[in-house]
């Protein structure tokens, strides 16, 4: 693991420093992806202690994953909840505890565009030998980290949306949670109207993991909300993990359990 800066310009290495409860394993990350801009998308779930972000190369650049330090357990669980299927740079990210992190997962963190360029040019060279051609000139790396740094730029807007939409349901999430499990969830970044087809839709997508007895939906701080209470816990557990990230009237949604 390797180290972080934390408040005052003290770099040191949190490993073992913090509960593992309260570590989220980040993987599926691109190379270009780094410490302040992952800071900026967890922290709206509870206080980020810092970021571990092992790096090689030069200039340096990530390994594909990293694990954020959070103050408390709970806001490990909720960062995990909100962003499980968040996007970036065309990439999903992979969250879990450190326990659960599986070695392949490390290991298989590669960059999908640096690749596709890289097997084209593969190809390209191997079909220019195969006719007798001159290769062409190969792609220029610095070029080419240009383009994702471009990327990121463009990107940082919806990040940003994203990551408010995520703090905005995480406000709504009781803390501690009820006994007994909740039985309703939040969900935001649904649409910019909802009208009785939209949450009929959902409605009949939740239903499939146990009765719906009641959905609706608010306004908070300009954004809309929906509620959906389910009938026990087991319906709601269920159900969060194969909503969240569902295409619904345009957007990716995200589902969190609430109260």
């Amino acid at each position: 693991v390797g180290a972080v800066t934390l408040p005052g310009g003290a770099a040191t290495s949190l490993a073992g420093a913090v509960s593992s409860d309260c570590k989220v394993y980040v993987g599926s990350l691109d190379y270009f992806i780094d410490e302040d801009t992952l800071k900026q998308i967890f922290a709206p779930f509870g206080e980020v202690l810092g970021v571990d972000m092992p790096k090689e190369g030069y200039p340096p650049k990530n390994k594909g994953f990293a694990f954020v330090h959070y103050a408390d357990s709970q806001s490990a669980d909720n960062a995990i909840a909100g962003l499980s299927r968040l996007e970036i740079m065309g990439r999903t990210l992979k969250l879990s505890k450190p326990a659960r992190v599986e070695a392949k997962d490390a290991l298989a963190a590669v960059n999908p565009a640096v690749n596709a360029v890289l097997e084209q040019q593969r190809q390209q060279l191997l079909q220019q030998q195969a006719l007798g051609q001159k290769p062409i000139a190969a792609v220029d790396p610095q070029k080419l980290r240009e383009h994702q740094q471009l990327v990121l730029t463009q990107q940082s807007a919806t990040l940003q949306k994203q990551a408010q939409l995520a703090q905005l349901a995480a406000t709504c999430v009781k803390n501690p949670a009820p006994p007994g499990g909740c039985t309703t969830a939040v969900i935001a970044n649904i649409a910019d109207k909802v009208d009785e087809h939209l949450l009929s839709d959902i409605r009949t997508e939740a239903s499939k993991f146990g009765k719906v007895e009641k959905i609706w939906h608010e306004v908070k701080e300009g954004q809309i909300l929906v509620f959906i209470t389910f009938e026990n816990p087991a319906a709601l557990d269920a159900a969060q993990p194969k909503l969240h990230g569902r295409y619904f009237d345009g957007k990716y949604i995200i589902v969190m359990a609430a109260f």
